[in-house]
Order: C-alpha cells, then sequence, then structure tokens
C-alpha cells in the first residue's frame, strides 16, 4: 500500500512519525512537494520510498496529482497545507474511483470558510460555538483595553498583533487596525489548548486529542501537558458535525471561565500533534487500520497517558 503526503518535505516531524508507522503497517511513502532544496531531498531519502516534485498551484497541480495517484495506485492521500486543499478535494472521487482509496481534509465550501477568520467568526456563530468577538469599523474599540489584531488570512500567528490601551495609542495605529486584511478581535485571557479531532473516512466523529499549551513559538506548539478529553468532547462532537472532514483536523480554543472559545481551525494535522503521538496517540496507525481492515480501532489509536508535559 501506498500513501501519498503532500507539501511536506519540511515537515521532518511528521514525516518521521508516518515512517515509523510504516514499519509496523507495511506501507510505502511517497512525498510530493514544490520546493525541493538537496538538504530536503537527504532528508526524505531517509523516510519515502519516492520524492516528487509537484507544479504550484492551478489547474496543471490538478491534472499532475490526477496522474501521480493513478500511476502509483495510491490508497491514502494527505495534504498538509491548507491552500492544497481548495485542489486536492476536487480529486476526491476520482481518487475513489480509480484506486478505492482515500483523501484526508475538508469540503471546499469550508476549506473557504476556515482559511479566512472574518468567514469563520460568522460560521460559529451562526452554529452557536463560543468565539472571540470579532469588531468592525462600528464598534467603539476605544473601550477595550486590550485587543487583538489578526491577518485575516493568515496562518501560524504570523502577523498577530496584541494592543493594550489603545485609546491611549497614537494615531497611526489605526492605519493597522483598518486594513482591510486584518480583522480586529475581542482579546481573551484564559488557558490555551489544540485539539486535534478526528473523523473517520465516512466524516463520522471518532474521537479528540487534548494537549494544553505551555510553549508556543512561530505558532507551533513547542511543550504541552496532555489532558482528559472530557471537557471538550460535546465541543468536539459539534465541530466534526459542522466541518464534516476526513481525518484530523487541528482546532485552537482558550478555556475561560468553564467555556471554550473557538480561535482557529485548521483542516490539516496540527503542528502539536507530534506531541500527542509521543503520548501514545496514533493517528497515521489509525488510518491505515481503517483502510486494511474497514473498521474503527480508536480505543487502540487514541489512548494516551494522561496528565504528562511532552516537549518537541
Amino acid at each position: 500500500m501506498k500513501i501519498l503526503i503532500l507539501s511536506a518535505i519540511k515537515k521532518k516531524l511528521l514525516l518521521k512519525l508516518f515512517y515509523n508507522e510504516s514499519k509496523k503497517y507495511n506501507f510505502k511513502i511517497i512525498v510530493a512537494d514544490s520546493n525541493l532544496t538537496q538538504n530536503n531531498i537527504n532528508f526524505g531519502k531517509k523516510y519515502c520510498e519516492i520524492i516528487l516534485k509537484s507544479p504550484q498551484y492551478g489547474i496543471k497541480y490538478i491534472k499532475w496529482l490526477s496522474k501521480i495517484v493513478i500511476k502509483y495506485n495510491i490508497k491514502l492521500v494527505i495534504p498538509t497545507n491548507s491552500k492544497e486543499i481548495f485542489y486536492t478535494e476536487k480529486l476526491r472521487n476520482i481518487i475513489k474511483k480509480k484506486t478505492g482509496g482515500f483523501l484526508t481534509g475538508v469540503p471546499i465550501n469550508i476549506a473557504t470558510i476556515v482559511n479566512d477568520k472574518k468567514k469563520l467568526f460568522n460560521f460559529l456563530k451562526k452554529n452557536k460555538i463560543e468565539t472571540p468577538q470579532v469588531y468592525s469599523l462600528k464598534n467603539n474599540i476605544d473601550n477595550y483595553k486590550k485587543i487583538v489584531i489578526k491577518k485575516r488570512f493568515g496562518q501560524a500567528s504570523k502577523g498577530l498583533k496584541i494592543i493594550r490601551n489603545i485609546n491611549k495609542k497614537n494615531k497611526n495605529i489605526s492605519r493597522k487596525i483598518y486594513d482591510k486584511n486584518n480583522i480586529i478581535q475581542e482579546y481573551l485571557q484564559g488557558d490555551e489548548y489544540g485539539l486535534d479531532i478526528l473523523n473517520n473516512f465516512k466524516r463520522k466523529y471518532e474521537g479528540v486529542l487534548v494537549r494544553k499549551k505551555i510553549l508556543m513559538k512561530n505558532g507551533e506548539t513547542k511543550i504541552a501537558k496532555i489532558i482528559k478529553p472530557e471537557k471538550f468532547t460535546n465541543l468536539s462532537k459539534k465541530i466534526s458535525k459542522i466541518i464534516k472532514h476526513v481525518g484530523p483536523i487541528d482546532v485552537d480554543v482558550i478555556r475561560l471561565k468553564n467555556k471554550n472559545y473557538v480561535i482557529d481551525i485548521n483542516p490539516r494535522f496540527g503542528g502539536g500533534y507530534s506531541l500527542s503521538h509521543k503520548a501514545g496517540a496514533n493517528i497515521p496507525g489509525f488510518l491505515v487500520s481503517l483502510i486494511k481492515r474497514k473498521k474503527s480501532l480508536k480505543q487502540k489509536f487514541l489512548k494516551q497517558n494522561f496528565g504528562k508535559i511532552y516537549k518537541q
């Protein structure tokens, strides 16, 4: 069996995890990426059977990916970049028909929502899920001691700024606040958590992995504590139902006064997943097991050492 992991040549931790599982469950890894430096290739050779250079996103990319899936008889395609899901989703039926394989990800209409923080806010509010308030020009933001400015289409916390005592700032701050590419969001000071919400190939909920964030760097969780999921189960089931994803999605949450506020939804493996894997969880093994055995073994693959702290 062959698995194709897209845009993954720099995702060293994820590749290592899949490689370790490939020896247990007898599958081969093919990696495709548009940015193949010699260092990346040398690294990839340790963990992949084949390394392919993919074209830039567009019509050529869709045609190229379709040929690759058929040529190598791919049974599982895993996008790791939120942008490429807009292209991979167009091939979901082709993959199933030509190879009997599967694709992780979310429907294109959902990808459009979760990649736009303003649309995500409206979507979560519509579905009665708690999320920090987003302010418009009509709001008098001078009344708030702290606000958060985010890139509307940003990733990995790029461009994020926390503004304190905004009414005391100079007038130039307005240029940053009122930029149409930014959103202005309520600042919430609570405990931060990362959730990996797992669905099966029929888009049905299987479980959730929960990490309490201790140290963050460049938008990635570096140190976290493994938490029992009970306080996040209802939220996770609701998100699973409305997102309708296949495989894992990465959800950022702030817990404050016994309420869970959703900050972000990333339709892919999250950067903090490797910490849950160290704690005993095994999503790669779970996905392969679903393909081979056609049944869920979530009790085996989602078991973890709760209460322990891990770092990467």
